[in-house]
């Protein structure tokens, strides 16, 4: 058994306990959970470089299109990297947080044992932050926004896919002022020079509203 396989092998044995405890179904390195329109997911992603791996977390809500495909959402395919909303698992206070798969059954424990700390730590409140829909998604408003923290709205990969998000969040909830305003804010900064000009149609669809 190779170093990935007897950690996984672990992480299976010690973590996804507790992820099944949560409501969390899956197998091998992706868990998901689906509280109506919220769906998280949980995955081992490994290194390129092999030897160790991170455990990376997502948040999506089954209206919005996937990331980087803009499919519509299939929870039971859903993958992290398609999720609007993403994080890692690390204690606050931490950097990037990666787990050696280590080289020996007890190290491979190890790790897995520690993973689950953290997230019974940290990443099961995360999760519960942002479970509810539209409570914990309508924390923010237009003029709050540069203001705000991960305790009121989950990390998108930017501010601008932040505010694109908040958008057609507020225009499903049919807060067509909100929806506006984010909008107009997003093609603010995408007036001051930032590189995702693809999204400027999409911010336009809600300058009607």
């Amino acid at each position: 058994m190779d170093a990935r396989s007897r950690f996984l092998a672990k992480f299976r044995a010690i973590v996804v306990p507790v992820l099944r405890e949560d409501g969390f179904f899956g197998s091998g390195s992706t868990y998901r959970h689906v509280l109506g329109e919220v769906i998280h997911i949980l995955t081992v992603q490994g290194s390129r470089y092999g030897g160790n791996c991170c455990v990376c977390l997502g948040i999506h809500l089954a209206f919005l299109p996937t990331v980087g495909r803009a499919m519509p959402v299939d929870p039971k395919k859903l993958t992290e990297p398609e999720c609007e909303f993403r994080s890692r698992l690390r204690y606050p206070d931490a950097g990037d947080t990666w787990w050696d798969y280590g080289a020996t059954d007890e190290e491979a424990e190890d790790a897995a044992l520690s993973i689950k700390m953290t997230y019974l730590a940290v990443g099961r409140a995360y999760f519960q932050r942002f479970s509810l829909f539209p409570d914990h998604f309508t924390r923010v408003a237009p003029d709050s926004f540069e203001s705000r923290t991960i305790e009121v709205c989950p990390p998108a990969m930017t501010d601008i896919r932040s505010l694109l998000a908040l958008a057609r969040i507020y225009d499903h909830l049919q807060n067509r002022a909100y929806a506006r305003q984010f909008a107009e804010i997003g093609l603010q900064k995408l007036a001051k020079g930032c590189k995702a000009i693809g999204l400027k149609m999409e911010f336009e669809k809600y300058l009607g509203a």
